[in-house]
């Protein structure tokens, strides 16, 4: 009997701690679960908190894309332009104080920071700009400008990382050269095997020999410009030393041994301070862009554009360009076309100077750009209008005109190059002549330009490539009066024979000189 209650106690016992533990299992079990459960909703909050952050960025989406697409713009420069339209350029309405009182139209009508025209109260709106450095402006913007900077292609300005958009991006300006650039040595690499492919004695071989020494005389001759010699003011010097030749004839290998130390002379280029870019980064004249933000802008006229012509045909430039890419191709052209080969020769050195696809020599005239010479076979030899041009904006400065991205560019995406070669890049140079009734060391005035284009962008260019292709410009220049004068000259042969004798001596004269 007291084994059976011993056992049972024995049992009871074991009951009990077997509840125990259960219970306590089930207690931890149940805490755990608990401590899941918080964590769970800690979890949900975390990603709720972050979802509703990502709304209310995507609201936000729209005005920073619309404020960076304003930021790619070229804005006008208020201190330069004060333009005074009396009427809106986006509903016509009038500015004036008939219509309005003076307060109203002090307070209500606002600038365009892109067109630069006053516009009424109901045609402008206030934008935000961000520019490349990230810096956030307030801008005016009208209903015009607004649609065509939306209506822009902005796909490749924004592609790749940020070190990769810095290359292309913000307003073009002029580097210094990296260490051993090879801009100089391509030029002279060139030339030299231009010469080894062309037999001597053929044209080819005489228009390379002419590039090369019309390069280096240019160059002689600027360097005499730059120096003072102490002789000029003695008055014994005998006759003979005014009929010396200026310059030293020179061979295949010296001429292009002095051409490559003349271009690589840094004393002989301009300083980075004065490599100078016009209209880069803002604007000095206004835009006149179309309502239908499909079309295409009207030409921006220069304040000179009548004493511009004037000069371009008292050069006989102007008749050259003409002559050369007429206007219409079906009319019958009389005499025959000068040759472009040497113009062609300077085409292709600056192409190997920028590393571009193609490079032009044009001529503008009132309403067409002639394209005299280029590495385009489709395009030399045209008259392209004036308002489907990006040279026609080069000619607003004096100074040499570069654009990168006319894809996203309010003036340019509209044209029809932009894309079809497509253009992505473009840089032109300026051609000037004398202007009529100037004297020596007056301004030149732009008739043209040698320009470069290429399908990858670039907002830079270095420092002997801007000054290589300063000189280029200035040979292009040389060529073009040596061809219009001898134009004007048979324009101005009363009868045939007369005009086949100043051919015959003016082909002599050029043969002297180019086997001098």
């Amino acid at each position: 009997m007291r084994e059976y209650y011993a056992s049972k106690r024995k049992h009871s016992r074991r009951k009990s701690a077997e509840t125990t533990r259960s219970n306590s299992s089930m207690s931890s079990t149940s805490k755990r679960s608990k401590s899941f459960d918080f964590g769970d909703a800690t979890k949900q909050k975390a990603q709720l908190r972050r979802l509703l952050s990502m709304a209310h960025g995507v609201t936000k989406l729209p005005d920073l894309v619309r404020r960076r697409r304003f930021g790619v713009q070229d804005p006008i420069d208020f201190n330069v332009v004060h333009v005074v339209n009396t009427r809106c350029p986006c509903c016509t309405h009038s500015l004036g104080p008939v219509k309005l009182s003076l307060a109203l139209f002090k307070s209500n009508t606002k600038r365009c920071y892109l067109c630069g025209y006053l516009v009424c109260v109901d045609c402008w709106s206030a934008e935000q700009m961000e520019c490349v450095a990230g810096r956030v402006a307030e801008i005016v913007v009208c209903t015009r400008c607004h649609a065509n900077v939306q209506a822009c292609e902005y796909s490749e300005v924004f592609a790749g990382t940020a070190a990769q958009r810095e290359k292309h991006r913000g307003p073009p300006h002029v580097v210094q050269d990296s260490k051993d650039a090879p801009t100089v040595s391509l030029l002279v690499d060139f030339l030299s095997a231009s010469l080894l492919n062309t037999s001597a004695g053929s044209s080819e071989h005489a228009v390379v020999m002419t590039v090369i020494r019309t390069l280096l005389r240019e160059s002689k001759e600027d360097s005499e410009d730059e120096s003072e010699y102490e002789d000029s003011s003695d008055e014994d010097n005998s006759e003979l030393d005014h009929v010396k030749p200026r310059f030293k004839v020179l061979g295949e290998t010296e001429a292009l041994e002095q051409v490559g130390k003349f271009l690589s002379d840094e004393q002989h280029m301009p300083s980075l301070e004065a490599c100078k870019l016009g209209n880069a980064g803002v604007r000095n004249y206004v835009i006149d862009l179309p309502n239908d933000p499909t079309g295409v802008p009207r030409s921006p006229i220069p304040s000179n554009e009548v004493d511009r012509i004037a000069s371009s045909k008292a050069s006989g430039i102007y008749q050259l360009a003409n002559r050369l890419a007429p206007e219409d191709k079906d009319a019958d052209q009389k005499g025959t076309k000068p040759n472009t080969q040497d113009l062609e020769l300077l085409c292709r050195l600056a192409v190997k100077t920028l590393g571009c696809s193609y490079s032009f020599v044009t001529i503008m005239n009132e309403r067409y750009e002639h394209i005299l010479a280029g590495t385009h076979p489709d395009f030399a030899g045209a008259a392209v209008p004036r308002e489907q041009t990006t040279c026609q904006h080069a000619l607003m400065s004096p100074h040499p005109f570069m654009v990168a991205h006319h894809e996203a560019d309010v003036r340019f995406h509209n044209h029809g190059p932009t894309s079809e070669l497509p253009i992505r890049f473009y840089v032109g140079f300026p051609v000037k002549v004398p202007v009529v009734g100037s004297r020596s060391g007056d301004p030149e005035m732009t008739v043209g330009m040698l320009c470069c284009i290429d399908s990858k962008p670039r907002n830079e260019i270095t420092r002997t490539q801007y000054a290589t292709m300063n000189r280029l410009a200035g040979t292009t220049k040389s060529f073009l009066l040596q061809k219009s004068q001898q134009l004007l000259l048979e324009q101005a042969a009363p009868i045939s024979g007369t005009s086949s004798h100043l051919q015959m001596n003016y082909d002599a004269h050029v043969t002297i000189f180019l086997h001098a």
